[in-house]
């Protein structure tokens, strides 16, 4: 799979959240080209304001590898991460290796159908 195929499963994540009336943000979390959580915003469903996407992905993906460091994971994420996540997905405990794959796709919008937000 390419970068694009990982953003178009957040982007997916994303429409899927705002189908349940959540806020159209999805992330997902690649670790040597397996995809290991996709995830959307459910900050409504859960009464949990931290419960953007970024955070439900970082979440599930250390429950996934049973460790909380997620050096070598990719984070995609239809849009910039908002000051609450950005520590997280660029912090000390993560891959680190998010925002280059981000600012690569930064100027192209998510999708034509899908007009929110940009993506990275």
């Amino acid at each position: 799979m390419t970068d694009a195929d990982f953003m178009r499963l957040a982007i997916q994540a994303a429409w899927q959240g705002l189908g349940k009336g959540e806020m159209p943000f999805g992330a997902c979390i690649v670790r040597k080209e397996q995809v290991l959580s996709v995830s959307h915003n459910s900050a409504k469903a859960n009464i949990d304001t931290t419960a953007h996407a970024e955070v439900q992905a970082i979440r599930e993906a250390s429950r996934q590898l049973k460790m909380l460091e997620l050096a070598g994971c990719v984070i995609y994420s239809t849009c910039e991460p908002c000051p609450m996540c950005l520590p997280r997905v660029c912090g000390p405990r993560s891959g680190g290796s998010s925002m280059p794959v981000a600012s690569r796709m930064r100027k192209r919008p998510a999708s034509d159908k899908f007009p929110f937000h940009r993506v990275g």
